[in-house]
């Protein structure tokens, strides 16, 4: 396409390793990571106003505060849940109550007009908000004039007068123009209305069927909706304000639905918007219109988007769905939330509100997604939650919001809807009039239903967060860190950690939102009980470990309690969560099992908690486990946690311990989560690890492999993790450690002046008892392919060569970078290696954003043949000397053969319009050339930016690599503009989904969701049958090995679980998906027929999962 002025930057959001923004010094060439994305989500506070009951039934005492406990008053009940939600919310959207039967004279029904509540002291707010809303909603004298009530908070919105007293008690506010006009009185209240893209919702609450409907100022713009049945006053002369009828009347009864479409239907760009410009010389009331949006923009300029009003309900007495409420909501696809009588509690009350809140604040959905089986199983029929036999392979998701500081994890299952049987009965998914099979997926749970206050366990290094040692060990931390500091981290900072629905603290710290911090891009993985993460294949694993490793997996399947998800958060927190699958008795399904906040966040712990803090990055970084023997007799599974942008540190900790009795039968030594150490390179320097001092910014994850030592006679396991230093460092370098000590092995540098390792990839082969790495691969900040070499001899530096065996082309500092791991793929014949990569990160608002950013990446596929030379290749111990030199790359771009992409038939792409594009991907001229190929991103322009930051897979069925690529069209990325704040002008992002044929370097068409580029949206990765992030990896074993390895283990694990239970179990007839989800939280699929593992998945079997929540 044509150059322009297009800001083309990389999607942190939801990249897997680069994340934060890196300020950049020219002086030293150093970074220092930014606390936020580099992708700009910014989102108008919404309007959210509450429609309350305050009818004289909900004094009755029939709900209880919780289940088992004590019978209170609805009002009491509500009442809380109001407090809360005040609390809550108040600096995260502009809030507003209107009561349906109480008014105050100068805003009617409108007790608390919508506005920004943040701002007010502690005091005013609890004495002018919290206090008066109060003692309305325990007096609550009246009826339920639940329509009059929304009606006036419709035209509250729409910028015109409100009843004086609503509608029951509007007889009284009847006042005369003349001696002969009458006219009901009017309240002119100034517009909610901030910015031109703002959400506006309504939540309706009420506890019973209306009553008394009459409703007193019909909109001029609505009398034709309500027709004959509108009564005025006068015979013959209409009372008008501001667009209000005052002198006219109707009753609503019938007009549920109509009230519905008039919230669904309206436009609030185009809405009358007041503004109280002051007093007059008289007092009295000088009003003009507010004709520019709070930025200073047309309300109708190329950014601005439809304003409609949302309705929602929550109920409490009657059914949820109950007309009254499905009425209002419908035409807004609005929530409907609640419970009948005798069927929820105080608690519940507040959750559905609390879920509807939300639901709205979201505003993005990170693409690290997991499913919970090996394949991709996609069943028939509406899944029966607490049933695994209905349910194929379950999703797990996360969604965000960052500068909200909140994150919610979700479990979803996607289900086939509609099928018919052919004569062999077997099922064929019905299509619709898209040629798409009929389906739906169904939330089985998320966290903000399923984690409550102080659940599950909260530990530190050490022990538990409420131990009085653990305090006294963190608040010895935070004194060093913050010396000025007027308080001692104490028992307010384990509330904050521990209870997240306290909503005001001591120390000025913040109250939290939900149980999960912002999730913006840490890793979200599984340890299930019956995988085993390594592999134990011959060629990878000396029989004697391997056989211990079989009977570790079995008695690990059977004992370990349950499996857990987990996912780092920027609360700080690690959170284990109960998975679906795998649970033993006594534990449910999306519960938190454990929460793990590292003791070295001690020195950070102000700027997470404080109120008068900007959210920051803190755990977002990579997640890998291993299963390895870890002693004499000793098993365990492993897992490692590293920060990312959020800082220079990573911890270890066990998931499920045991020992065996001379390698027979095992007893379990640890069935918790435990923290294991902590490795820091940056706060106090006393309490920083010795060691690491070249440990960067931790974007780097995890590769391990298990070996043996001999011990006084004695062969001793020991897992070794291997990762590089990450960015933000002088020196490039990978560093080998104890995986269950935290002990460092060994250190390898790969350049003096490289700016930071990424995550390595590495070969390894079976050695006496156990493993031994054979060769890694491993980019850098530099733009710099590495392959080191251990040459059969161990972890010597004397033993272990570094080659540059490849540099990409400079692009400016920083744009070369490789900061994803590359793939490989061995050539069993030739033992050559190919490694798959790109360039490119998401890192720095400087460098990733901006002029800087615009210049082109690759792919690239580069062919070592175990190429060296001796400016190329030098020994591991000379590279540790102070007088090492940068290493000359063995090939470079001009070795290899070039390919490019582009957009089909020459396609007009539009940034901001949401659509999908066909891809033509140009082979490389000569696939044959023995050094490799790469392909130019160069569809948006050899200036675009776009460029690769997420992990390739290889497609074992179709021999193909799938990429993923991103870009960003920045809109002023909702800068300050002329002083003022834009919420409106958020990034619009971009991408790709390539597959490329390993052979011949062009384009693989056998699955219909590749090669395809999004506008407005951005692709989040492939998921599906066959798809390996690192087939040559050491990784897991898959059941296919097992079997070949111990067919009878095999079958026994999965009877070990149970085949409903099992990650392994899948129908070979059935049916199964691939699927990539996206920057909204939609998930589509292809639909495909496992019993023609041959066919060609075509367009018309395509399913598309969309996303729960669509505000």
């Amino acid at each position: 396409m044509k150059q322009q002025t297009l800001l083309i930057k990389m999607l942190l959001a939801l990249a897997p390793v680069a994340i934060g923004s890196l300020a950049f010094s020219e002086e030293k060439k150093e970074f220092v990571p930014s606390t936020e994305p580099v992708f700009n989500t910014a989102q108008a506070k919404p309007n959210i106003h509450m429609v309350l009951d305050d009818s004289g039934s909900m004094k009755s005492r029939d709900i209880l505060d919780r289940p088992g406990g004590r019978y209170i008053l609805r009002t009491k009940a509500l009442d809380d849940a109001v407090q809360s939600l005040l609390y809550k919310y108040r600096d995260k959207a502009y809030l507003g109550i209107t009561l349906i039967y109480q008014y105050r004279n100068e805003s009617g029904l409108i007790q608390l007009p919508l506005d920004d509540y943040s701002k007010m002291s502690e005091y005013d707010f609890k004495w002018d908000v919290i206090d008066r809303i109060s003692r309305l909603l325990e007096r609550s004298p009246g009826n339920t004039p639940i329509r009059p009530a929304v009606y006036d908070t419709l035209k509250m919105f729409r910028g015109m007068p409100v009843s004086a007293r609503g509608g029951m008690n509007a007889n009284g506010t009847i006042q005369y123009e003349s001696y002969r006009t009458r006219y009901y009185e009017g309240r002119q209240l100034e517009t909610p209305l901030r910015y031109r893209c703002q959400q506006n919702h309504m939540i309706v609450m009420t506890d019973g069927q209306p009553y008394g409907d009459t409703s007193v100022g019909i909109a001029e713009v609505d009398r034709h909706l309500f027709g004959r049945y509108v009564n005025s006053l006068n015979s013959n002369t209409d009372v008008i304000s501001n667009g209000v009828i005052l002198s006219s009347s109707v009753e609503l009864g019938r007009f549920g639905s109509t009230l519905g479409h008039i919230a669904a239907n309206t436009d609030l760009r185009d809405a009358f918007k007041p503004k109280l410009l002051g007093l007059d010389p008289w007092r009295r009331e000088v009003w003009g219109i507010k004709d520019k949006d709070d930025a200073g923009k047309d309300w109708h300029d190329e950014f601005s988007t439809k304003m409609p009003i949302t309705v929602h309900s929550v109920s409490l007495y009657i059914k949820p769905t109950a007309d009254v409420y499905t009425e209002l909501t419908s035409a807004s696809k609005g929530m409907n939330l609640g419970f009948e009588k005798n069927k929820g509690t105080a608690q519940d009350l507040l959750l559905a509100f609390d879920t509807i809140f939300s639901a709205i604040i979201k505003s993005t959905s990170s693409t690290k997604a997991m499913n919970d089986k090996a394949n991709a199983d996609i069943l028939f029929g509406t899944p029966r939650k607490g049933d695994l036999s209905s349910m194929g392979a379950i999703r797990y998701d996360t969604t965000y919001n960052f500068r909200q500081q909140f994150g919610t994890i979700r479990a979803m299952v996607p289900y086939i809807s509609d099928w018919t049987e052919d004569a062999s009965g077997k099922k064929i998914p019905q299509v619709d009039a898209a040629g798409k099979p009929k389906q739906a997926t169904l939330e089985l749970w998320n966290t903000d239903q399923t984690v409550k206050s102080n659940q599950g366990r909260y530990v530190t290094l050490g022990g538990l967060l409420s131990d009085d040692r653990s305090i006294r060990a963190m608040n010895e931390i935070y004194k060093k860190a913050y010396p000025d500091s007027g308080n001692n981290y104490d028992r307010t900072y384990v509330t904050w950690l521990t209870d997240h629905e306290v909503t005001t603290h001591a120390h000025n710290l913040r109250g939290r939102l939900t149980p999960i911090g912002s999730v913006t891009n840490s890793d979200i993985k599984l340890a299930n009980k019956d995988e085993l993460y390594i592999d134990i294949t011959p060629k990878k694993m000396g029989g004697e470990l391997r056989e211990g490793l079989v009977k570790w997996l079995m008695f690990k399947a059977k004992n370990q309690p349950v499996n857990h998800l987990v996912v780092g958060d920027n609360n700080g927190f690690i959170n284990f969560i109960n998975a679906e699958r795998g649970l033993a008795r006594g534990y449910r399904a999306g519960e938190r099992n454990t929460a793990y906040f590292p003791k070295m966040l001690a020195s950070r712990i102000d700027d997470i908690a404080k109120v008068n803090r900007s959210a920051t990055l803190v755990m977002e970084g990579r997640t890998n486990f291993v299963d390895a023997k870890v002693g004499a007799n000793q098993y365990a599974t492993i897992g490692l946690t590293s920060m990312g942008s959020g800082g220079k540190g990573l911890v270890g900790y066990s998931i499920f311990e045991g020992t065996t009795n001379n390698g027979q039968l095992f007893t379990a030594t640890s069935t918790q989560v435990k923290p294991l150490f902590e490795i820091i390179n940056e706060g106090p320097k006393e309490f920083r690890t010795k060691g690491f001092e070249n440990l960067g910014y931790t974007y780097s994850g995890f590769e391990f492999f298990n070996r043996t030592n001999p011990l006084n006679g004695v062969k001793v396991g020991q897992a070794v993790a291997v990762f590089g230093n990450g960015f933000g460092a002088q020196k490039s370098s990978i560093y080998f450690i104890d995986a269950y000590t935290g002990e460092k092995i060994r250190e390898i540098v790969l350049n003096p002046q490289g700016g930071g390792a990424s995550t390595p990839s590495m070969l390894v082969h079976a050695e006496g008892a156990g493993q031994m790495v054979d060769r890694i691969y491993v980019g850098d900040y530099s733009g710099t392919l590495y392959r080191v070499d251990f040459n059969g001899k161990g972890l010597k530096d004397s033993d272990v060569t570094v080659t540059a065996l490849f540099k990409a082309p400079e692009k400016g500092f920083g744009q070369s970078a490789i900061s994803i791991k590359p793939l490989l793929l061995k050539n069993d014949i030739t033992g050559k290696v190919t490694v798959y990569f790109g360039t490119g990160m998401a890192a720095s608002k400087e460098l990733d954003r901006g002029e800087k950013s615009l210049v082109e990446h690759s792919i690239y596929a580069v062919v070592d043949s175990n190429q060296t030379s001796a400016a190329s290749t030098a020994k591991a111990s000379a590279m540790s000397s102070s007088a090492a030199s940068v290493l000359a790359p063995v090939l470079t771009q001009k070795d290899l053969s070039p390919g490019k992409v582009e957009y089909a038939n020459k396609a007009n792409v539009n940034y901001t319009d949401t659509d999908t594009h066909k891809l033509e991907i140009k082979a490389p001229v000569n696939v044959s050339n023995k050094d490799g190929w790469y392909l130019r991103l160069i569809a948006d322009g050899d200036k675009s930016g776009e460029r690769v930051i997420q992990e390739p897979k290889y497609d074992a069925r179709h021999k193909a690599i799938t990429f993923s690529t991103w870009g960003v069209h920045e809109r002023e990325g909702g800068k300050p503009i002329d002083g003022l704040d834009d919420p409106c002008l958020s990034d619009a992002a971009f991408g790709k989904s390539l597959a490329i044929d390993v052979k011949t370097g062009g384009a693989s068409n056998k699955i219909g969701l590749s090669n395809k580029g999004k506008t407005n949206n951005a692709p989040g990765g492939l998921t599906g049958d066959e798809l390996y992030a690192a087939p040559e990896g050491n990784s897991v074993t898959n059941i296919d090995d097992l079997k070949k390895i111990d067919a009878k283990a095999a079958e026994e694990l999965i009877v070990a679980v149970g085949e409903e239970n099992s990650t392994h179990a899948t129908d070979p007839e059935g049916y199964a998906a691939y699927c990539e989800g996206d920057l909204t939280g939609g998930l589509e699929c292809d639909l495909y027929d496992r019993s023609l593992l041959n066919q060609k998945v075509l367009d018309p079997k395509r399913i598309g999962i969309q996303k729960i929540f669509s505000f």
